[in-house]
């Protein structure tokens, strides 16, 4: 362990000592990689979570959303860690918003 950290502070140093911009800024990056590489924006609808240590596929967890907790299963090949995009339940306001309207008027 030792040697790997040993051989990032010398990495750091080289980079330092030849004027190597790292990490590279998001200028670099777009103009050496294109603009695959950025991250994609996350729609209105949804929101990151990260997999808790100890759970995989198919094991279920509770988040906090911007309503209310949100219950999330891990899918199938994700990892703990990983960041997922879950889709935000409606919140009961949209729901009355788009439910049916029915007159009880005679």
């Amino acid at each position: 362990m030792m040697e790997i950290i040993k051989l990032g502070v010398k990495a750091d140093l080289l980079l330092h000592k030849y004027g190597v911009e790292y990490p590279p800024s998001q200028e670099t990056m777009l103009a050496t990689f294109g603009a695959g590489v950025l991250p994609r924006a996350v729609p209105a609808n949804a929101m990151q979570v990260v997999v808790p240590a100890g759970l995989r596929a198919g094991d279920a967890f509770q988040v906090a959303g911007p309503t209310g907790r949100i219950d999330v299963t891990v899918p199938s090949g994700a990892v703990e860690g990983q960041i997922l995009q879950v889709e935000l339940p409606a919140s009961p306001l949209e729901e009355a918003e788009m439910a049916p309207f029915t007159s009880n008027a005679a």
